[in-house]
């Protein structure tokens, strides 16, 4: 697969609201098309919020209502180092 038809696969998991799956498939595209440490460091941080947003829930020590604002900010920012990855390659 090329860069675009990744990109694509990406926006179409968070899209479908597969968000952890997004991650990973984020974090090939990084590796495979990014020239930096940082974006996988940003990968990682996404993936702990998201990890610590889900013990939020679970727990029952977050409104319905800031849960989906964490998780959409998230799933933002999958969005936006994905496109920033195909802009730098």
């Amino acid at each position: 697969m090329n860069i675009t038809q990744r990109k694509l696969e990406i926006q179409r998991l968070v899209g479908a609201d597969h968000i952890p799956k997004a991650i990973k498939r984020l974090m090939d595209f990084s590796t495979d098309f990014s020239k930096g440490r940082t974006d996988l460091k940003t990968i990682i941080n996404i993936s702990t919020g998201l990890n610590v947003l889900d013990e939020q829930q679970a727990k029952g020590g977050i409104e319905k209502s800031a849960f989906e604002e964490k998780r959409t900010a998230l799933a933002k920012q999958i969005l936006e180092l994905t496109d920033e990855i195909e802009r730098n390659f």
